[in-house]
């Protein structure tokens, strides 16, 4: 049985190293992309959106449009979402933004690495701890 996991990411080169790192290196799990904070929320207020649930979510912060700490908060509103593991990948790193996303019940706030090699291996940890390791 495959394990899901969203990420909403709307930079496309971002979205294109992540598809990469888990279709090479990342088996068993399957990744769905939502670009943008507006798609996420309807999404979250869909109720036949979801045809594998997910067992992880990947967030980025800084989108256009509606942004990372929106949706987080909407997330964690959502009967159907509040349980799911949200870990915020971005690359903001301003104590503002890490307060907000703490108090909002985010489950992991990690600094999106800049090199393919650290980002590879951090998402592999990621994967490894909230889907093989962590009891939820």
């Amino acid at each position: 049985m495959s394990k899901h996991i969203f990420s909403i990411e709307d930079n496309p080169n971002d979205i294109e190293l992540i598809k990469r790192i888990f279709c090479r290196d990342i088996e068993g799990v399957e990744i769905k992309h939502i670009k943008s904070g507006e798609e996420a929320l309807r999404m979250i207020a869909s109720d036949d959106y979801f045809s594998e649930f997910p067992s992880l979510i990947l967030l980025d912060i800084k989108m256009s449009g509606i942004n990372g700490l929106d949706v987080l908060a909407e997330i964690k509103k959502s009967k159907k979402l509040e349980k799911v593991p949200v870990v915020i990948l971005s690359s903001s790193v301003q104590q503002l933004d890490l307060e907000r996303a703490y108090k909002l019940k985010v489950n992991s706030y990690i600094e999106k690495p800049k090199d393919y090699q650290q980002l590879k291996e951090t998402v592999k940890l990621l994967v490894k701890y909230w889907l093989d390791t962590n009891k939820n």
